[in-house]
This record gives structure tokens, sequence and C-alpha cells, in this order.
């Protein structure tokens, strides 16, 4: 009895794991971004230089449509990766 409380003693342990995660944009993950950037800049100017009005809703509807388009290709392109750390603590 008492060599098997000493056995739980030895091996009694507190174990704690630090995970970190990386989240880095992809090749297509950056070719959206840049598309986003650029899709509300040609967006601006086409807006600024309409002439009438429905010139203006399309320079909105591209903006729009663009930033969905290139917006959720940007998100979805991520690539993640995760390191777990383990520290162990022992309980004496």
């Amino acid at each position: 009895m008492n060599s098997f409380a000493g056995w739980q003693r030895r091996i009694a342990a507190r174990e704690l794991a630090n995970i970190v995660e990386e989240v880095t944009p992809t090749t297509w993950g950056s070719f959206c971004i840049g598309m986003v950037v650029l899709t509300a800049i040609g967006a601006f100017f086409a807006f600024s230089a309409a002439t009438t009005v429905f010139q203006q809703i399309e320079a909105g509807v591209v903006w729009i449509g663009g930033t969905i388009m290139f917006g959720i290709g940007a998100m979805m392109n991520q690539k993640r990766t995760y390191t777990v750390y383990r520290s162990v603590h022992r309980t004496e």
C-alpha cells in the first residue's frame, strides 16, 4: 500500500500547453488583398469622374461587388499553423 502511494506521487504532474497560432496569407490571399485595394481605388475614381447617376450607381456596384468577392478570397486564403509548447510542473 505504501509503495502504491509513492508511485502516485512520482508520476503526479500538472501539464500546461501554450498554443501559438500564426496566420499568414497565401499567394492568392495576397493577390486578393491587392485586388481589394485596387478595386476600392478604381471605384473611387470612377465615382468621382461620373457625370450621370447611372455611372455613379455602376461605380458603387463595382465597389461593393469587388470588395465582397476579393474580400472573401482574402479571408479564405489564409494559412494557419499552430505550435504547441509543453511545460510540466511537478506537484510535490
